[in-house]
């Protein structure tokens, strides 16, 4: 009986040992498959952002008024600063031309006096803070 024994234990030891190898061989590989279009909704999130005032940068405003007018002032802002940045923003019922993205207010102050020389109308703009 005791040799019955030994022989169920080396058996039961074998096919537990066999079995552990094959279980543990497995390989498992994903694919997943996403709409393209979740690219380009990204990159339409990501534009969104980086136009709003939500991202912490200063701005300076230099026209509020009609369409033709701030092309205007944007083309003036354009040829004296070419190395800041501008765009023409509409918010009901005016368009506005916005200038830079300044870090802090001694950056954002220091340029305001240059451009107050052209455009002496012009103010900092402060972000607002996002509540994401």
């Amino acid at each position: 009986m005791n040799i019955l024994k030994i022989n169920y234990l080396t058996v039961t030891l074998f096919f537990s040992l066999l079995f552990t190898h094959i279980s543990s061989a497995q390989e498992g590989k994903i694919n997943i498959d996403k709409d393209p279009r979740i690219d380009q909704l990204l990159a339409a999130k990501k534009a969104l952002n980086e136009s709003k005032l939500s991202n912490g940068r200063l701005r300076i405003q230099i026209y509020t008024g009609s369409l033709g007018a701030a092309q205007r002032a944007k083309a003036v802002f354009d040829g004296k600063f070419k190395d800041i940045p501008s765009e023409i923003v509409f918010e009901t019922p005016n368009y506005k031309v916005r200038a830079g993205r300044f870090r802090n207010r001694l950056e954002a102050d220091k340029f305001l006096t240059d451009v107050k020389k052209e455009f002496p109308s012009a103010f900092i703009l402060t972000p607002k803070k996002s509540g994401n």
